[in-house]
């Protein structure tokens, strides 16, 4: 066979599909956050115990605390953060652009956790739950992170949790663009992890599940 010929079935039977196949999963995830965004709404952003923010990407502890001073969470948790930043150092960088009162930034640090072990979406989301075990006051939960990547984070925390419904766990995403050849690169590395999450879960045995 020619090799030009070859390489023409080759983008005709995988790169083709691949690119139709990540494309799909972009629209979907872009469609799942403004789901999600109209359903906190609508729920008129009532009483939200915990704010989980999943680090991983710029500008989401400062959009997660904006968001949990604002609508006044019980508690917030922060999953992922790298382990040589304390909580002073976290607040330290943001603390000027958060744009609260010193009493606000005080009480932040009164209802702020942080975890230092998580370094995957699988870890944030199993943090998360085991937070919510130890503090079972905690009903209603809104996990923040970039729109991009909520799509993974529901599908791994209801594979997790097994046939639980999800109707206390509500979801915000930070608007992400496609201005920029970086972004593109999170969006294709996302789409494939997204695949990866799929795969795992087809053998996930949520009853194995230590939680």
């Amino acid at each position: 066979m020619p090799f030009l010929k070859k390489i023409k079935l080759f983008l005709l039977f995988f790169i083709l599909p691949s690119v139709l196949l990540l494309t799909g999963i972009f629209s979907y995830s872009f469609y799942i956050s403004s789901r999600e965004k109209k359903r906190f709404t609508q729920q008129k952003e009532k009483s939200i115990d915990l704010v989980s923010i999943f680090t991983g990407d710029e500008g989401r502890i400062e959009f997660g605390l904006r968001e949990a001073l604002r609508i006044k969470a019980k508690r917030i948790f922060i999953s992922g953060v790298y382990n040589k930043n304390s909580m002073e150092r976290v607040l330290a960088k943001i603390k000027q652009n958060l744009n609260h009162s010193p009493k606000d930034f005080n009480h932040l640090k009164k209802i702020l956790e942080i975890d230092y072990y998580s370094r995957n979406t699988i870890e944030n989301v199993i943090s998360t739950l085991h937070f919510m075990n130890k503090h079972r006051e905690l009903k209603n939960v809104l996990i923040i992170s970039h729109d991009y990547h909520l799509l993974r984070i529901r599908t791994i925390l209801s594979s997790v949790r097994g046939n639980e419904k999800m109707d206390h766990f509500y979801f915000l995403g930070i608007k992400s663009s496609l201005k920029n050849y970086r972004q593109l690169k999170v969006y294709f590395k996302e789409g494939l992890k997204y695949i990866q999450s799929c795969l795992l879960f087809l053998i996930w045995d949520a009853e194995l599940s230590f939680l």
